[in-house]
């Protein structure tokens, strides 16, 4: 009784787990269509690490605007992209960016619009397709991962209820039921 109660339990948990990872898995990036070029030089520049120590965006600004900016590991190389904007000096910075939508991290008062291209004098540094297919690979893991999850709750859950009725059906026919093994 307490295994059957225990899966039970696990097959709960990993079905609320799955579909809180779907609820967090994005649409995607906005079609380029409606991005806004935003162009000036640096004006500040930091960035925003994990707790592993590693970079999870690269936020900053431009003379020419007030607003906050930011590029985000989920991008893909942010490494490289972290580097270039240190080098990039007075350059003039191209940016696409959804004017619509912009993203206040927890415990941060700022609120930052998404880089989904950037270019730095005349180099492209990560163009928009990049960013779209990083984007994509990222979303297919998680969906992955909660369609997997929720798909091994279910199971869970439904196989050892299904084996019960089973049971009480051979038991119903006054046959033993037959062993899974072979």
């Amino acid at each position: 009784m307490s295994h059957s109660r225990n899966g039970l339990i696990w097959g709960v948990v990993l079905l609320a787990f799955g579909a809180f990872v779907l609820a967090l898995v994005d649409k995607g990036i906005p079609d380029r269509s409606r991005l806004t070029e935003v162009l000036g030089q640096l004006k500040s520049l930091d960035k925003a690490t994990s707790k592993g120590g590693g970079i999870s965006a690269v936020r900053f600004s431009l003379a020419t605007d007030q607003r906050d900016f930011h590029y985000i590991s989920k991008s893909g190389q942010i490494d490289a992209v972290w580097n270039a904007m240190q080098q990039a000096g007075h350059s003039e910075i191209g940016l696409l960016i959804d004017s619509a939508d912009s993203h206040s991290p927890p415990f941060e008062n700022r609120s930052f619009y998404t880089a989904y291209e950037i270019r730095i004098g005349g180099n492209l540094i990560r163009s928009y397709p990049q960013i779209a297919e990083s984007w994509d690979g990222d979303n297919f893991v998680g969906e992955l991962l909660g369609y997997g999850a929720s798909l091994i709750g279910v199971a869970l859950i439904v196989v050892p209820f299904l084996m019960r009725r089973r049971r009480a059906w051979c038991f119903k026919r006054g046959a033993p039921p037959a062993s899974f093994d072979g």
